[in-house]
């Protein structure tokens, strides 16, 4: 895979990854309560990163205040955390797979802060003849949790081509199964660019990133998607 190559993989983008709580805390220091947990995603994952990131940050201040940082299965379940169970106090989400303004007033969650663009990437497996979005009639998906916000970005995009009903779901949930998997064919990745996990699949050289050559019509199709290209080098 050279460079010229990944600068014409185009795949498309979700507008943005959320930071979620549903008190007010932030807003004055003295009623952060001493711990605070955040429900974030698989480890190795940029949401679990970036939760573990802010956890040190905030820990370093020495106001007294610990954190927790929650794996959990996407972001479906973050939600479920914070609002269903109350087990956390703040929650990543991937933007739009959840509508934030169907919960009664009292637990009505509070936007935080926007946090980074997530990114849709189709990562098929070299010497399985797939080159374009129809090709995965038929092969060994893996879509991600059914909590996850990635799941619903891979129905989506499996949708628009028709192909729901004509693939086969990977038993794993996660794509990181696909080095030890060799049955499975392909992997709709929902995450940030820096996914450790995916940069050392890809890097193997043993997969390829397949364009999604009609993003431009399905940003229309759905307001959270936006077309998007990988830049040259990444």
């Amino acid at each position: 895979m050279d460079s010229t190559s990944l600068r014409k993989w185009i795949t498309w983008s979700m507008v943005g990854v959320l930071l979620l709580s549903l008190v007010y805390w932030f807003a004055t220091r003295g009623r952060i309560p001493s711990e605070v947990r955040i429900a974030t995603g698989r480890p190795g994952g940029e949401y679990y990163s970036f939760a573990a990131y802010q956890g040190n940050v905030i820990e370093s201040r020495n106001n007294g205040v610990s954190v927790s940082v929650v794996d959990t299965e996407g972001s479906l379940d973050n939600v479920e955390k914070l609002i269903v169970d109350g087990s956390v106090e703040v929650a990543i989400l991937q933007g739009g797979c959840v509508d934030l303004s169907g919960f009664g007033e009292t637990e009505q969650p509070v936007i935080i802060a926007p946090l980074f663009q997530d990114v849709v990437h189709v990562v098929v497996r070299n010497g399985r003849g797939i080159s374009k979005m129809s090709d995965p009639a038929g092969r060994r998906i893996v879509i991600g949790s059914s909590k996850s916000g990635m799941r619903q970005s891979a129905e989506f995009l499996l949708e628009q081509y028709d192909l729901i009903g004509k693939f086969e779901e990977a038993e794993s949930n996660y794509f990181d199964a696909l080095p030890d998997d060799e049955s499975i064919d392909a992997a709709i990745i929902t995450s940030g660019l820096q996914n450790r996990d995916l940069r050392r699949i890809l890097k193997t050289g043993d997969y390829s990133l397949l364009p999604v050559t009609d993003a431009s019509a399905m940003e229309i199709a759905d307001p959270y998607f936006r077309k998007f290209e990988i830049s040259r080098g990444m």
